[in-house]
């Protein structure tokens, strides 16, 4: 399962999601990500993968599903840090478009 660290998002729209992450460009397609959570999870939604506040993390159902970082800086309280209010950011983006992660935490 790749895990990669988020920097910023370069696009989104209906159909994909394309972020900078610090080792690479990621790109992932909502479609898929719908398809492999209703195998793994026997029922169709518009479930695209899960979330975990405690640890800044998505995990996207592509195949191999894909895992985004949040880095956090010790200098801030975690609900005051850039990265929190960017996992926020990115999470009220991928609800506008009608679809779901579901929380971890």
């Amino acid at each position: 399962m790749p895990v990669y660290t988020y920097k910023k998002v370069l696009s989104i729209n209906r159909d994909r999601l394309v972020l900078l992450c610090k080792e690479t460009t990621v790109s992932i397609s909502f479609a898929d990500c719908i398809r492999n959570y209703a195998e793994e999870r026997g029922h169709q939604n518009q479930g695209i993968g899960t979330r975990d506040i405690t640890e800044l993390t998505f995990t996207f159902y592509t195949n191999p599903k894909t895992v985004i970082v949040f880095k956090t800086s010790k200098l801030f309280p975690f609900w005051r840090s850039r990265s929190c209010k960017q996992f926020f950011r990115l999470q009220k983006a991928i609800q506008i478009l009608g679809y779901q992660t579901f929380d971890l935490s």
